[in-house]
């Protein structure tokens, strides 16, 4: 009777704590760029890729401890990566990853915003380069893995209509090593220091 009992209660928690689990789906634009890069004529003056377009897609599940604070992981699909233009070279760099954000969320008013903030896990699955003198990327240089911080804020327009914005901040380098590259006839060089990813991204969620 007694392993009964001790049966039903653990059942009982978690299908209560099931109950205060919620899933969802996103979808919006990103803007990103890679910073750690240096764009000059030998100077040393550091900056970062200009900004580029695109789009990421997921999911989320999301767990709430009490009315201020709760949890939120996503496995999310995130176009990535920046353009340059470099002594009349155009170039665009998208590393396409699977972002898995593990987040604190904050209501600090018992209202439908929120406050995002903690890790994220990335792995690249795709990379592609287009530019006018190297048409074709060596994927050896570039890392797998990618550690980031995460933030940002999400709106409650409904009770299952999310808005969000996110504020993703690459920690480790996308390249293995340092790379330089000089234009010939130019007096510009392109010097790679890690190119880390940067992302803002806008998106609308849906939980069910």
């Amino acid at each position: 009777m007694k392993k009964i009992m001790i049966i039903a209660a653990i059942f009982g928690i978690s299908v209560s704590a099931l109950a205060q689990v919620k899933f969802g789906v996103k979808a919006g634009a990103n803007v990103s760029y890679l910073s750690g890069i240096d764009y000059s004529d030998g100077r040393g003056a550091t900056g970062s890729t200009l900004s580029a377009r695109s789009l990421h897609l997921g999911g989320y599940a999301n767990y709430f401890f009490n009315d201020l604070l709760g949890a939120q992981t996503e496995a999310v699909f995130s176009m990535q990566g920046g353009k340059y233009t470099v002594a009349n070279v155009t170039g665009t760099l998208y590393l396409n990853y699977i972002n898995v954000p593990l987040l604190l969320e904050i209501k600090p008013f018992k209202s439908p915003f929120s406050l995002f903030v903690g890790p994220q896990l990335g792995y690249c699955v795709g990379r592609s380069l287009l530019d006018d003198l190297r048409p074709t990327i060596n994927k050896d240089h570039y890392k797998d893995f990618d550690f980031a911080i995460a933030w940002g804020m999400q709106f409650g327009l409904t009770e299952h209509l999310k808005l969000g914005f996110r504020h993703n901040i690459g920690l480790t380098p996308s390249l293995k090593y340092n790379n330089e590259y000089d234009f010939e006839g130019t007096h510009y060089k392109r010097i790679v220091k890690g190119e880390r990813n940067n992302v803002l991204h806008l998106s609308i969620g849906w939980t069910f």
